[in-house]
């Protein structure tokens, strides 16, 4: 496994590794394989990061808001063949 060098912090290099796993087409594990890192270092360093960064690791999830039905701008259908078929009639 690459090591930090003396000029980079751990958290550097870590950040560095996230980053690159993050365009990894593959998963966690195997872009750790394939790059000689320790597997529970990558996970306890990507999750320290994601809490102290913020979210560094896309989530599978999205955030949704639930909006009330908007209001009816247009007048009930029922009410409006009504009005036609009683124009209809007196004319």
């Amino acid at each position: 496994m690459a090591r930090a060098t003396k000029h980079e912090s751990a958290s550097e290099y870590w950040r560095g590794q996230v980053r690159l796993s993050e365009a990894f087409e593959g998963t966690a594990a195997e872009f750790c394989r394939q790059n000689k890192i320790n597997p529970t270092s990558f996970y306890l360093w990507r999750k320290k990061l994601k809490e102290s960064r913020g979210a560094i690791v896309k989530s599978p999830f999205v955030a949704i808001e639930v909006m009330p039905e908007p209001r009816r701008l247009l007048p009930d259908p029922k009410w409006v063949a009504e009005l036609i078929h009683h124009l209809a009639v007196h004319v």
